[in-house]
């Protein structure tokens, strides 16, 4: 980011050229007064000149030559050069427009010195009587033209530095803006990968599940019971096809944003369960309460159910029920239990992964551990906009699937 402090080379060049136009104009103009007066209002035009050169470079340095320059013409009051003076109000706007918070202590305090020593001294070298009256009238004027040469220069300098200071605050709030946007952003391109990676999952994990569940069958069951080997075919054809259907969805998905999964019913979370019965699994599912409206709910508990029935029939013992209760009530709870099989596999992990960041996303839990010689899956999701009544507890790093 280009630094608004630091002048375009432009913009140096037009100042450079201005600056030293006037430079010279006030350099001639104070010698020119200095050369009528004795050699401290010389000497004082010739050290102003050099601080207004150096104020750019270093300012600080500049403002001590300033001090010297004014110091010589406390000597004597035909040692006065107003003109030479005029150069307190570049090096104070100078001083002002710093970053650095001493050089506009120290800008504001040379107007002050400079201000209180032509109102104060140099009314008491002016030459002849004068009276008090004399003295407040004479510092007065004095004093006022000082401060508007040193107080003014220091006040532009300083309205200078505050523009400044505000722009740079507009930039950095623009920047802090944008990274934020970005992160956020970022974040929600994380999660819908995740969700889209689930999905997969979901998907593949219980297709093929069921697919070779049913293969396996019609193999067992092709000479000694045609029929039964027929059905388990057409459960295949019917599970690839359904699984070619959502992988279009999920398709979809990746390439429009904006597109809608729509609203999981009955029909849809029927397929399944008839699926995992017809695979021979002795299911025993019990829905109760009414199912709501919200998309959310009902996709996040058929995705639960789907990969929790997919877990036990990939590892579970099919010679024993699996229990499944879904209740909705201000949102849903899942229960599911099925018997560990003699020789459990072992999973990946993206199965509970899976379903442990889809209860996450709608703002409830999962635990998915085992009890006793089962394997239970609880799930509690809320209503949009409430609080599960427990922080998510991570699944053990045993898992079914």
């Amino acid at each position: 980011m280009t630094d608004i402090w630091v002048e375009s080379s432009r913009s140096r060049r037009v100042r450079l050229w201005a600056e030293s136009i006037l430079l010279v104009l006030l350099g001639f103009t104070s010698l020119v007064a200095g050369l009528t007066n004795p050699w401290p209002a010389v000497a004082a035009a010739v050290v102003m000149f050099a601080a207004v050169l150096l104020r750019h470079w270093r300012p600080k340095l500049a403002a001590g030559l300033a001090l010297v320059a004014g110091l010589m013409q406390l000597t004597q009051w035909t040692a006065f050069n107003p003109v030479a003076d005029l150069g307190f109000a570049p090096i104070c706007y100078q001083l002002a427009v710093q970053r650095d918070s001493s050089a506009r202590r120290l800008g504001l305090l040379l107007a002050g010195l400079a201000t209180a020593c032509v109102a104060i001294v140099m009314p008491l070298r002016a030459p002849g009587p004068r009276t008090a009256a004399d003295l407040v009238a004479t510092g007065a004027a004095l004093g006022a033209m000082g401060a508007v040469v040193a107080f003014g220069g220091w006040a532009g300098g300083f309205m200078r530095f505050q523009s400044r200071r505000a722009v740079e605050e507009q930039v950095a709030g623009r920047l802090a803006d944008a990274d934020r946007r970005r992160l956020m952003d970022a974040y929600e391109q994380a999660q819908t990968r995740n969700r889209i990676a689930a999905d997969m999952h979901d998907v593949v994990a219980h297709s093929w599940a069921v697919v070779a569940a049913q293969a396996d069958g019609a193999r067992y069951s092709l000479r000694t019971s045609p029929d039964r080997a027929e059905q388990a075919l057409e459960v295949i054809g019917e599970t690839a096809r359904g699984a070619i259907t959502d992988l279009r969805r999920i398709l979809t998905q990746l390439r429009h944003a904006e597109s809608d999964e729509g609203t999981i019913g009955p029909e849809q979370q029927q397929v399944v369960l008839d699926r995992m019965s017809a695979s021979g699994m002795d299911l025993r599912f019990t829905e109760t309460g009414e199912r709501p409206t919200s998309s959310l709910l009902t996709l996040t508990a058929h995705r639960l159910l789907a990969e929790s029935l997919t877990n036990a029939l990939k590892h579970g013992d099919l010679f024993r029920p699996v229990t499944a209760i879904l209740l909705w009530d201000n949102g849903f709870t899942l229960d599911i239990r099925n018997a560990i099989g003699a020789t459990p596999g072992s999973g990946t992990g993206h199965g509970i992964l899976g379903m442990t960041e889809r209860a996450d996303l709608a703002g409830g839990q999962v635990t998915s551990r085992r009890e006793g010689d089962q394997w239970v899956v609880r799930a509690t999701v809320p209503q949009p906009g409430q609080q599960a009544g427990q922080q998510t507890q991570r699944p053990q790093q045993q898992e079914q699937a």
